[in-house]
Parts: C-alpha cells; sequence; structure tokens
C-alpha cells in the first residue's frame, strides 16, 4: 500500500481476480489496511484482471465505508464491468 502523492490518500492495487471464492479475504484485507479516520482511498487496478459482483460488492463497501474512493487504471473489462452496473458515477475512474 503507497499514499497518493496529491492528497495522501492510501493507495491499494488489488491483481488477479476478485470472485466469490477470495472477496472476504480481500475485504478482510482493506479492512485491515485503512484506519479509521481515512476519507479518500485510491484504488489501482492496472493487474485486475477479472470482478464478479462479490468483488463489486467489496469495491462498494468500501465507499461506503470511506465516502470516496478513486479507480485508477482499470483494465479494460474491469472498467467495463463498473460502467455496466452503473457505478462509474459513485467511483471516480481515472
Amino acid at each position: 500500500m503507497g499514499s497518493d502523492v496529491s492528497s495522501g490518500a492510501p493507495v491499494i492495487a488489488i491483481s488477479g481476480e476478485v470472485d466469490l471464492s477470495n472477496a472476504a479475504a480481500l475485504q478482510s484485507k482493506i479492512d485491515g489496511l485503512i484506519p479509521g479516520d481515512v476519507d479518500r482511498v485510491v484504488l489501482d487496478l492496472s493487474s485486475l484482471a477479472f470482478v464478479d459482483s462479490s468483488g463489486i460488492a467489496v469495491l462498494v463497501r468500501l465507499h461506503n465505508q470511506v465516502g470516496d474512493v478513486e479507480i485508477r487504471n482499470p483494465t479494460p473489462m474491469v472498467r467495463r464491468i463498473v460502467e455496466i452496473t452503473g457505478l462509474q458515477g459513485i467511483f471516480g475512474l481515472a
């Protein structure tokens, strides 16, 4: 985990695939990384090949927890999934 130079927000890189088999583990890992006083998180999804609805639920839960989640460098497939679900409005896609 790094931090965004301009805002100091934590940057979390997620790679591989996120689906029903590992979404709960990802949620636990994110919960352990994010302090309670954080109000913005940046997700680097440049190496995320696939995400299903359970993975999207992890992202939405993170948004509900911190308030502002920016998705950076999503792969074309992940970008399309976010757009199809209509969630581009709550995630800043960069």
